[in-house]
C-alpha cells in the first residue's frame, strides 16, 4: 500500500509557534476543501540544531498524482500569498512530493 503526499517543512523561530500554529490550522482547511488532498496531518518538532528554532511538518495527503500537479498549476500560488506578512522574511519553506510504502 502506497501513500502520496505533500510536504511543506517550515522552519520558524520558537517565538512564533503560536501565532504560526493559529493561523496555520485554519488555512490548512481551507486547503482541503479545495478537494486535492484528502487529508493532512501537522508535526511540530524542536531543532535538534538550536533551541530558538523549530520545524513545523504539513503533510497533505493526495491519491493521484495529477491532483498535486493540478494543485500546484491552479492553487498554491494563491495559497501561498495568504502567508501573513509577519510571518513573511522570517520562516524558511521547503516543499516535497513523497510516495511511501506501507509494508
Amino acid at each position: 500500500m502506497f501513500h502520496n503526499y505533500y510536504l511543506v517543512e517550515i522552519t520558524l523561530p520558537t517565538t512564533l509557534k503560536q501565532d504560526f500554529l493559529l493561523w496555520l490550522n485554519p488555512h490548512r482547511e481551507e486547503i482541503l476543501k479545495l478537494s486535492y488532498f484528502t487529508h493532512s496531518t501537522v508535526w511540530v518538532e524542536q531543532n535538534s540544531k538550536s533551541e530558538d528554532e523549530i520545524k513545523v511538518e504539513v503533510r497533505y495527503f493526495f491519491q493521484k498524482d495529477q491532483d498535486l500537479q493540478n494543485y500546484l498549476k491552479n492553487e498554491a500560488t494563491r495559497m501561498r500569498s495568504q502567508l501573513p506578512a509577519v510571518f513573511k522574511e522570517r520562516l524558511k519553506f521547503q516543499r516535497y512530493s513523497v510516495r511511501t510504502e506501507i509494508l
